[in-house]
């Protein structure tokens, strides 16, 4: 079985509750925090997810109101390439060409029917390797 990290801000909370909820049907899941909606820094959230994919060798997802200030956060980490998911094919991309192993959602600019969407297609995806692979090892 799969297994995943999630975490979220106070912002994304209520779609990282609903995310989980779905993903515990195929996917074992880590839930990072945080677990309420009194505001918490999205940088905490984020090096937690972060630090804990590492640790345990596997993928994440993190969500904020946007998406961006978690994926800018999480790259700050050696070994993460994050992105953020907001189409069809930014979710097969972010897995085929840039082999991503956390991806960040906006739960201010995402419904749940597509972050379903966009993570059903991320997870699916494979790394195709060959001329991606030079330019993801060029990422440090």
């Amino acid at each position: 079985m799969t297994k995943l990290i999630i975490g979220a801000d106070h912002g994304g909370v209520t779609l990282k509750r609903d995310v989980c909820e779905w993903l515990s049907t195929f996917a074992t899941i880590v839930d990072v925090g945080t677990h309420t909606s009194e505001s918490v820094d999205y940088p905490l959230i984020a090096q937690r997810v972060t630090t804990a994919c590492l640790h345990h060798a596997c993928q994440g997802i993190v969500i904020c109101g946007t998406g961006i200030g978690v994926s800018i956060q999480a790259n700050r980490q050696a070994g993460i390439r994050a992105a953020v998911l907001y189409s069809d094919y930014v979710a097969l991309m972010a897995r085929q060409h840039n082999d991503a192993n956390v991806v960040c959602l906006g739960a201010r600019t995402t419904t749940l029917a597509e972050s379903k969407r966009y993570l059903s297609i991320w997870l699916h995806a494979t790394f195709e390797g060959g001329r991606h692979a030079r330019r993801v090892a060029a990422l440090g």
